[in-house]
Parts: structure tokens; C-alpha cells; sequence
């Protein structure tokens, strides 16, 4: 079986070795990113670009990554009928109509909740339209890049956004001025460039789907995406929310800390628990679509063991290390209150990379209308011991009930994407597979 895997590993050598190499240089990009942008951003400034951001994010969320989630499904399903390329070019055509109206919706959602009292200036309102556009076409490339395993090309722009967004941010605003605006433009200039140098790498001529396979294509969309709209706004409140309330009972400086030290601690765990999803999505799907249920199963519970290994050093690294990260990766005016955020941020997302591993078996098995119902558990325990704990105990209570909210979450969906009994009759009755993914 070990002589198995290397043979295998040997084999997929330029696919694994992007996704080991891109993570460690995006985890380097979060961490002295991290220490650049709060060195020349005020708690203030910084908290007013997460409040858009978060604002832009929940638009996204809905709108989106449900899309994006069925393209890389789906794509595979079309590849097998020898329609892979029209299939991409419909949806990149798609994306970009949908991106264009998407950051139209959240400017004025935005201007709204200026006029309501969200600490927001009308610059940033305005400027936060290229960035969504940019951003939204940029995550379709990419998703169908990852999955036709197109490693290497993911991890480059992973690594570019990383590292250079934060230092043409931080380099505009200590130019020009200490401004979300200047941030979100600075941001969509360097979106729009990696998304043309990424154009540049694959450009191809896109052909036109006939009217049949347009109007399948787009209702088996709807199917996939419907029932992840409830999970993609429940996710928001998971994840996002809670910066609206520290915004509400505490400021803008609050929301600017504790939106540093969450990105500090969530960005390096989500990327290393996501690098063996990374490999294995389209492997997955590519199982998924051709019915092979063993190996699918088999690949689902090799990402399941990586998440609760990296979840436990992630959670020892925090506490064995977290006064040396905070005084590294932190400017002084971010630290107050850091440490204690920290911990309940890593062992939060430590559940949630464990609950990757089921969520690649639903949308491989297309039961994504599970999420609706984890998400939403998830959603309610995080917004209502928010509102219990951020009154009184501020930033911290926000982390401790995102802790308590993937707790939930990763019950709920063990709980729900259980296999039927439809699916365990079938990996009984299935014969052993043949190695197709070499």
C-alpha cells in the first residue's frame, strides 16, 4: 500500500508539488502582509475596509461562489461528453454578466447603510465596484483552473495576491493617504492585473454552447445553487457577521483589531487545511462523474484525517507561540487584547477545516441542500452569543462564538451527510475500482 502511494505521488509530482509549495509562500504573503498593512493602516482605516469587504463578501457569497462551486462540479460532467471547453467559456460569460450587476448591488446596499450609520465614507462606497468585478471573474478563472488540476497556474496567483496586494496597498496608502478608498482601488488595480496576466496564460478562443445546452446548463445551475443560498448567508453571519455588531456596540477600531488578528490566525489554518482539498477536488468530481464511489469515499477521509492533524497543531502553535506571533505580525496599536482572540479563532477553525472533508462529499454527491440546514444552526448560535457576549466582553465574546458556531457546524453536517441508504448499497454492490486516477 506505502510503495502504492509513492508510486502515485511520483506520478502526480506536478500537481502536489504546487499545492505544497503555493500554501507555505501564501501563508508567508498573510503573515508579513499582515505586519506591513497594520504598520501604516489606522485600527480605524483597517476596520472600515473589513466592513466593506464583509459587505462585498456576503453579495458574493450568494451570488458567486455558488457558481463557482457548480462549475468545477459540473465541468466534469461535461468533459465527459466532450464539452468542457464550451461548458467554460458559458460560464466565464456568465460570471462576468453577473459580476457587473453583483458590484452594482452593493454599492447601493452600501450607500444605504452609510445613510442608516455605518462608519462608511462615499469614496469607499463608490470604489468598491471594481473590486467586486475584478474579484468575482478572477474566482471563476481560478476555480476552473483547479479543477482541471491546473495546479501550478492556481498557486502562482494564490502567491501573487498574497504578497502583492499587500504591498501595493500599504505602499498607496502611505503615498497618497491612510484611506479604505485608496485600499479597495488598490486592490481592484492588482485583481484586475493578475486576472489579466491569468487571461494571458490560457487564452483561448471561447466557442457558444447551442441554445439546448445553455438552457440546461443554466437550470442545473439553479438546482446546484438554490439550496446554497441559505448556507452561503448563513456562512456570512458565521464568518462576517460579527464585525458589524463589534461596529454597532464597540467601533471601528474594535472591528480593525479583531478583524487583523481573525485574518492573522484563520488565513494560514484555512490554507493549509484546504491544500489537500486543493488536490483532491478534481479528482472528486472527476470520481464523482464517473460513479466511482470507493475511491470517492477514500479520498474524502484522507482529506478528513489531514484536517484534524493540522487542527491540533494549529491549535498548539497558538498556544505555544501566540506572544511571539503577536509581537512579530502585529503593529503595537493592534496587539491590546490579541492573545486570547487568537486561541479561540485557531480552535474555531480547526473544527472547520475538519468539516472540509464534508463538504467535499456534498457537492460531490450534490447534496448541498445539507448545508442550508448546518450552516443556519451554525448561523443561529454565532448571532445569538454575539449578541450575548459582545456587549460585555467585546472582541473577545466575537471569537467565542465563532468558536462555538463551527462547533455546531461540524456536528450538524456529520450528522446530515451521513450516507443513505441508497449510498451504502451502492459502495457494498460497487466492484473494487481500478486506479483511474493516474
Amino acid at each position: 500500500m506505502f510503495a502504492r502511494m509513492l508510486d502515485r505521488a511520483r506520478r502526480h509530482k506536478a500537481s502536489i508539488l504546487p499545492v505544497l509549495w503555493g500554501p507555505v509562500l501564501s501563508m508567508a504573503g498573510i503573515a508579513i502582509g499582515t505586519r506591513v498593512l497594520t504598520q501604516v493602516t489606522s485600527t480605524s482605516t483597517f476596520g472600515e475596509i473589513k466592513l466593506v469587504q464583509g459587505a462585498t463578501g456576503l453579495a458574493m457569497g450568494l451570488v458567486a461562489r455558488p457558481l463557482t462551486q457548480f462549475a468545477m462540479r459540473e465541468y466534469h460532467e461535461a468533459k465527459v461528453v466532450d464539452r468542457g471547453e464550451v461548458f467554460e467559456a458559458h460560464v466565464n460569460r456568465l460570471q462576468l454578466q453577473l459580476a457587473l450587476v453583483l458590484a452594482i448591488l452593493i454599492v447601493i446596499g452600501l450607500a444605504i447603510a452609510r445613510t442608516t450609520g455605518l462608519p462608511l465614507g462615499w469614496a469607499t462606497v463608490l470604489v468598491a465596484w471594481p473590486s467586486v468585478v475584478s474579484e468575482t471573474v478572477l474566482q471563476g478563472r481560478v476555480a476552473f483552473a483547479l479543477t482541471r488540476n491546473e495546479q501550478k497556474k492556481v498557486s502562482l496567483v494564490e502567491v501573487a495576491k498574497q504578497w502583492g496586494l499587500s504591498f501595493v496597498a500599504a505602499g498607496a496608502m502611505a503615498w497618497i493617504a491612510d484611506s479604505a478608498a485608496v485600499f479597495l482601488l488598490s486592490q481592484a488595480g492588482f485583481t484586475a492585473a493578475c486576472l489579466l496576466a491569468f487571461r494571458h496564460g490560457s487564452g483561448a478562443v471561447a466557442p457558444r454552447p447551442t441554445d439546448e445546452e445553455r438552457k440546461g446548463w443554466n437550470r442545473e445551475a439553479l438546482h446546484f445553487a438554490i439550496p446554497m443560498l441559505g448556507a452561503a448567508l448563513f456562512n456570512w453571519f458565521m464568518s462576517i457577521g460579527d464585525r458589524y455588531l463589534l461596529a454597532r456596540y464597540c467601533s471601528t477600531d474594535e472591528v480593525g483589531r479583531y478583524a487583523a488578528v481573525y485574518g492573522l490566525v484563520s488565513g494560514p489554518i484555512v490554507a493549509v487545511g484546504g491544500t489537500a482539498s486543493r488536490l483532491l477536488f478534481p479528482l472528486l468530481f472527476q470520481a464523482a462523474a464517473q460513479k466511482r464511489v470507493a475511491s470517492q469515499r477514500a479520498m474524502i477521509r484522507m482529506q478528513f484525517v489531514l484536517g484534524v492533524a493540522v487542527g491540533f497543531a494549529a491549535v498548539g502553535a497558538v498556544l505555544l507561540c501566540g506572544r511571539w506571533i503577536v509581537a512579530l505580525l502585529l503593529a503595537p496599536a493592534y496587539r491590546e487584547g490579541a492573545l486570547p482572540l487568537m486561541t479561540w479563532i485557531a480552535a474555531g477553525h480547526a473544527c472547520l477545516i475538519v468539516s472540509f472533508s464534508l463538504e467535499m462529499s456534498a457537492f460531490a454527491r450534490k447534496r448541498t441542500s445539507a448545508f442550508t440546514i448546518s450552516t443556519g444552526m451554525a448561523a443561529a448560535t454565532n448571532l445569538s452569543l454575539n449578541l450575548l457576549w459582545i456587549p460585555s466582553q467585546r472582541a473577545v465574546g466575537a471569537a467565542k462564538a465563532t468558536f462555538a458556531c463551527y462547533v455546531v457546524y461540524l456536528i450538524a453536517n456529520s450528522i446530515l451527510l451521513r450516507p443513505n441508504r441508497s449510498e451504502r448499497e451502492s459502495l457494498t454492490e460497487s466492484p473494487k475500482p481500478k486506479d483511474q486516477d493516474g
